[in-house]
């Protein structure tokens, strides 16, 4: 596996869902042609238990013109490892899914395929109904602002809690993203969220390391016993 790849955990609390990790290109080449090459690294070293069912997430960059051909390509990549293609999940920021004319063919081709599409930076980009409704979409990762200041703000705190509500109504996973302390951490677990990404548990790791990470349970947390009371 090249060193020029860093994967970035997911972390759920009680291993409520298999290791997943986003993968981030530190190169000028293009992590989506690398999707095969990760999972393939993880099937080829992880033992049985997490062999097949270790994702990847990737970020597409909104400025990067993809055509109708990505979900066709990207599955037949994946066939030649035998990869099933619902370990791949794909993160669209929430304007080009509503704006880009390409992409509103692209994302229903990339879930039709058994794709997991995620809208990003939910919130960043006035986020709308239609976009957390849309049958294509399987999950939703929050903009980082939302949780700097949970501890302080109530508002953030009612808006990510409707937010939660919201997404599981509609049969979506939630994802918070930017969880750097642990006081963060507790606020989230205590009003039910299940799904992180931040630095307190997992930076952007090399591929070797992400291996340790997954032996030795880091992806799973286990619930706090202590928690903030939550208004």
């Amino acid at each position: 596996m090249q060193s020029d790849l860093l994967l970035r955990p997911f972390v759920s609390v009680a291993g409520i869902a298999p290791p997943h990790f986003e993968v981030l290109s530190v190169s000028t080449r293009s992590a989506l042609g690398r999707v095969v090459e990760v999972l393939g690294f993880f099937d080829e070293h992880l033992p049985g238990p997490f062999k097949g069912i270790t994702g990847v997430t990737l970020g597409l960059a909104h400025k990067t013109s993809y055509d109708e051909s990505l979900p066709w390509d990207l599955l037949c990549a994946l066939r030649s490892r035998d990869i099933a293609p619902a370990r791949v999940g794909l993160e669209v920021s929430e304007s080009v899914v509503r704006n880009d004319t390409v992409w509103q063919s692209v994302v229903p081709g990339l879930a039709d395929h058994g794709f997991r599409v995620g809208v990003k930076y939910y919130f960043a980009d006035s986020a709308g109904f239609d976009v957390l409704a849309s049958p294509y979409i399987s999950s939703i990762k929050t903009d980082p602002r939302v949780i700097k200041g949970l501890a302080r703000s109530k508002p953030a705190r009612q808006y990510l809690r409707g937010l939660k509500t919201l997404a599981h109504a509609l049969d979506k996973s939630l994802i918070v993203e930017g969880v750097d302390t642990i006081g963060q951490a507790l606020w989230l677990e205590a009003m039910g969220c299940h799904t992180f990404q931040g630095d307190v548990y997992g930076p952007a790791m090399a591929p070797r390391e992400a291996l340790r990470f997954v032996l030795e349970g880091r992806q799973r947390v286990a619930p706090t016993i202590i928690r903030p009371a939550v208004a």
